[in-house]
């Protein structure tokens, strides 16, 4: 748990609390949270590793390195958000 109001730093504090505590540090296979865009930013930075791709030699600029993790991410949203009976 993090005290304090819901930030991009404090999601990315309980990622961390929460990468200590569960499964030696590495990714569940599932991840489920609610829609709260800066999980997915919180979870890449936390448990991401990092791509950069090599030179291919041919002209142009390189592929920019990125972030990607092997996990099943997914969201929940509640039936207020647009379903109706």
């Amino acid at each position: 748990m993090v005290i304090g109001k819901r930030t991009k730093e404090n999601t990315e504090e309980l990622i961390r609390d929460f990468a200590s505590r569960v499964n030696g540090g590495r990714p569940p296979l599932l991840f489920t949270t609610d829609d709260y865009p800066c999980y997915k930013d919180a979870l890449l930075s936390v448990y991401g590793k990092l791509v950069v791709s090599e030179r291919t030699g041919k002209r142009g600029r390189p592929r920019n390195p990125f972030r990607t993790i092997d996990i099943q991410y997914a969201t929940l949203c509640s039936a207020e958000s647009g379903i109706q009976e």
